[in-house]
């Protein structure tokens, strides 16, 4: 695929909060002050976007959501941590061409509420709305490659790493809340272990009950609250020359 034909395809791409939920978004609105106003465009655009995919999500909640709660995770899944930039999305996707293991797609990653309708809506054109290649990197991309499932929790809670993006000015309390889980109250502790094992079990789910393998740097400061909810669970943590690592980073940062 041509430079040109790249750039045309990733214009097609959407915000990443547009999969979210209407009322996720106005919360992210709220707590997080707003967007500045040459950014009002995108945040209209995004809200659009929610608002026309709210009934393909109550299609998805009718027909999926009972089959989702009665979901058992029944082998705890692998955890796959390290740093950003450290490898861990070569690591995933050289596990899951293990067809033993269940993961979470990229198409779940940024449409967590609404994907398994989607998957069947759309199939082979699902590929013409995704860019051909990450942008930061030149990777391969697709919907049916593994993701972080960070992602899908930006878009049905406010406590996930990838807030600090889409609201940098408050990045420094959104590390705190959403990676270090630092002064979350019990009800918010409470609401991210619902959202995280909902996102775990849609994904077991659309796997047929394999064992999940879950790749998310975030994850590895939250190794406590993770057996909290999986004693069983096993990590895999990789590294990376920290000089590499930091090159790395600042690439990605000079092309996204």
């Amino acid at each position: 695929m041509t430079k040109a034909a790249q750039k045309s395809r990733a214009k097609k791409a959407q915000h990443q909060l547009s999969g979210s939920t209407l009322s996720n978004w106005l919360s992210l609105l709220i707590r997080h002050g707003g967007v500045n106003v040459s950014y009002l465009p995108r945040a209209m655009s995004v809200t659009g976007m929610v608002l026309a995919n709210a009934p393909i999500r109550f299609l998805e909640s009718i027909r999926y959501g009972k089959a989702i709660e009665r979901t058992q995770i029944d082998e705890a899944p692998i955890f796959i941590l390290g740093h950003w930039r450290s490898g861990t999305t070569h690591l995933h996707r050289l596990m899951v061409q293990d067809d033993r293991w269940g993961y979470v797609s990229s198409l779940q990653a940024f449409v967590p509420e609404t994907f398994l309708t989607l998957n069947q809506m759309l199939a082979s054109n699902l590929r013409d709305f995704w860019p051909e290649v990450r942008p930061m990197d030149n990777v391969s991309y697709s919907p049916s490659v593994p993701e972080e499932e960070d992602y899908s929790l930006a878009c049905v809670s406010p406590f996930s790493f990838y807030c600090c993006w889409y609201f940098p000015q408050q990045m420094e309390t959104i590390f705190s809340k959403s990676v270090l889980l630092n002064d979350l109250s019990e009800t918010e502790r409470k609401h991210w272990q619902r959202s995280y094992l909902k996102i775990l079990k849609k994904a077991t789910f659309f796997s047929e009950g394999k064992q999940l393998v879950i790749k998310n740097p975030s994850n590895t400061a939250r190794i406590a609250e993770l057996l909290k909810l999986f004693p069983n669970a096993k990590f895999i943590h990789i590294y990376r020359n920290p000089y590499d690592v930091y090159t790395s980073t600042m690439r990605v940062f000079t092309r996204s």
